[in-house]
């Protein structure tokens, strides 16, 4: 949800996960929430309320997520898209693993320099002056980043081999779909 933060959505008024991210079929105008007799939940077209014409009715909250989740159910991809964005993610984590060992051996080669700089303070009683600790860090941060990427890309293909049992399974706190999903069934 704090994601959506960015895209000017008012969170603190009446917060949902899909909140921002499901669009009307029919005006191409975004769903927005409400909340009536404070128990229920409901979606409703902004194009609607501007009087844009739109026809789409107040849709239950627990209907569009059905929804969203009937899309996911036909929009898999295909084994060719996969594969090509493996690919790219594997370019990409190769870029940037280049850049993480390069930052690393760059701080290598400056601890001599700053291992010095700290005895001579030390011997002026300036101790922990100089930010070798924080080089330390760095390095440390960066022989471990390029892992942890692997591993949360490989879990993020994992997810979208199918979208559908992604979306049912996710945490309505935690989800974290940015799909622009048209509604297009209402299930009554």
């Amino acid at each position: 949800m704090r994601a959506h933060a960015v895209s000017g959505e008012k969170l603190r008024v009446h917060p949902h996960y899909l909140k921002g991210t499901v669009f009307c079929k029919h005006c191409e105008s975004r769903l927005c929430l409400t909340h009536a007799k404070q128990v229920y939940v409901y979606f409703f077209c902004l194009g609607r309320q501007r009087r844009n014409g739109c026809a789409l009715p107040y849709a239950a909250s627990c209907d569009v997520e059905e929804s969203v989740a009937d899309h996911f159910r036909h929009e898999q991809l295909t084994d060719e898209q996969m594969a090509e964005i493996r690919a790219e993610l594997s370019r990409y984590l190769k870029k940037r693993r280049k850049i993480i060992l390069r930052e690393a051996a760059r701080c290598r080669r400056r601890i001599p320099q700053l291992d010095a700089e700290r005895t001579k303070l030390l011997q002026a009683h300036l101790a922990n002056a100089v930010p070798i600790v924080h080089a330390e860090g760095v390095i440390k941060a960066a022989e471990t980043k390029a892992e942890d990427d692997e591993r949360v890309i490989a879990q993020a293909i994992d997810l979208m081999e199918n979208w559908e049992d992604t979306y049912r399974q996710a945490d309505p706190d935690t989800c974290f779909t940015q799909a622009r999903v048209r509604v297009t069934t209402i299930r009554k």
